[in-house]
């Protein structure tokens, strides 16, 4: 099962969000009421150093219009476009700096009335069965993203549910990469792309490569499956394919961009909205999440592992607060869900053990409901058989990385300034006991420890 995009599909359909969410309609909407927070990082990267999320500085916006005036004025001497960021010394300009609003609930950000209007049920991509069950809720577990060439999600696999991507405004690069399988050229990919569960984020795997910044250290004959989605498109990932995802600005993007793209004009802020779906064998994947989370936590109490250097910021809490014996009793409940049917879905249920809010928001929700017999069950399947053969379908060409390193040329078409750098100090240290974590966290360590 390979990645596709259906081109200019959510404006063939009228989708809500991709007709309503222009600026203005954001700058009223959007966290009404409320700031922003959003993760920094400079345009300017060294080859080999993957910036994670807990190593970002972070800016709190008063409300959204002024996130969006500030994303909008690369290049520009606008008042306040320089922004003292309270977690660093540093100043971040738009022209410097890119800016994420990143992995963001959409009722988090918007009032329900609104974020109803994320309807996926309108798109056709949800099965009837399910669509019948979950009674209007089908907008829920929606997940915004929103920031500037430039800003990226470091490449990594989730461990479960397979992906849709909605992209509203600007435009994205994705860098696919298969999972491991029997039936395909790249049998070793998860090995050769350095997976690693530190810094621990539930249900995601990690590369420790950087993508973005096209790692000399990247097997030159691994094949990549490349893409740049534009408003109106939307992307399918499948369950546990790698992908490293980077804002970018394309030429033409705005009406008064020079021919040469040289023109110093803000590119649009990049928009899209995505959602999770169950896919086979979830219990099981959910069942070895809980166990990863249990031996984490056994990491940190034992000073193996230290919440400043480990953690995805969004994990902390629940490292915290969680009780080991509750954890252990969650892996005992998710193997029993497991097995009554190991095609059902499990919402996580990581950092809502002591009923706090969650640390990081589940891929599914916990309360609302799941088919998980017959058609509606299998969500993955619906879509493929529906979808793989639409007239709007683009099929993904893969690529030696060798090749699209040279097609590409990194440097020029990067929206980061790519410079040659030693590879990063946090890989060399304490190199031995990375990789016994990592091991004990690995798929096939968390499997064996299951059966026991």
């Amino acid at each position: 099962m390979f990645p596709f995009v259906l081109r200019n599909f959510l404006g063939e359909n009228d989708w809500p969000p991709f007709r309503l969410w222009t600026d203005e309609y954001l700058a009223e909407k959007l966290a009404k009421g409320q700031c922003l927070t959003v993760r920094i990082g400079e345009k300017t990267h060294f080859r080999g150093q993957v910036l994670h999320e807990h190593q970002c500085a972070r800016h709190t916006f008063a409300n959204c219009a002024a996130m969006l005036r500030w994303m909008r004025s690369e290049g520009h001497s606008d008042e306040g476009s320089e922004l003292p960021s309270p977690s660093s010394s540093i100043c971040p300009n738009p022209s410097t700096h890119w800016a994420y609003l990143d992995y963001r609930d959409v009722l988090e950000l918007l009032e329900q009335d609104e974020a109803e209007r994320v309807d996926w049920t309108l798109l056709g991509v949800i099965p009837p069965a399910v669509e019948a069950a979950e009674k209007g809720e089908h907008w829920r577990d929606s997940t915004v993203w929103i920031g500037t060439p430039g800003a990226y999600t470091p490449c990594h696999f989730d461990t479960y549910g397979f992906n849709l991507h909605a992209q509203l405004r600007g435009h994205k690069r994705w860098l696919l990469f298969p999972p491991t399988t029997d039936n395909d050229d790249d049998t070793h990919n998860q090995q050769r792309l350095w997976p690693s569960r530190l810094p621990y984020e539930e249900s995601s795997v990690f590369s420790a490569l950087d993508i973005v910044g096209g790692d000399q250290r990247m097997d030159p004959d691994m094949s990549v499956w490349p893409l740049t989605v534009g408003p109106g498109d939307l992307l399918f990932v499948p369950p546990k394919w790698w992908h490293s995802v980077q804002c970018v600005k394309v030429k033409g993007e705005n009406a008064s961009d020079s021919e040469d793209d040289n023109s110093g004009c803000a590119a649009e802020a990049c928009i899209s909205v995505n959602k999770w779906f169950p896919a086979p064998g979830d219990g099981r994947e959910s069942a070895k999440e809980a166990l990863l989370k249990f031996m984490m936590d056994l990491f940190m109490g034992s000073g193996l592992l230290n919440a400043e250097e480990h953690l995805c910021p969004m994990e902390c809490n629940s490292m915290e607060s969680s009780d080991l014996d509750e954890l252990a009793k969650l892996v005992e409940v998710r193997l029993e869900n497991a097995a009554v049917n190991n095609e059902k879905n499990h919402r996580s249920m990581v950092g809502v053990l002591d009923g706090s809010a969650a640390a990081k928001r589940p891929k599914f929700s916990s309360d609302s409901p799941n088919p998980s017999t017959g058609e509606g069950g299998n969500q993955l399947n619906f879509f493929y058989t529906k979808f793989s053969s639409h007239p709007k379908k683009e099929r993904i060409e893969p690529i030696k990385w060798k090749q699209w390193r040279e097609k590409c040329e990194f440097e020029d078409e990067c929206p980061l300034n790519i410079l040659q750098g030693e590879k990063e100090d946090n890989l060399m240290r304490n190199s031995l006991k990375m990789e016994l974590l990592d091991a004990l966290g690995s798929s096939e360590v968390l499997d064996a420890l299951l059966q026991l």
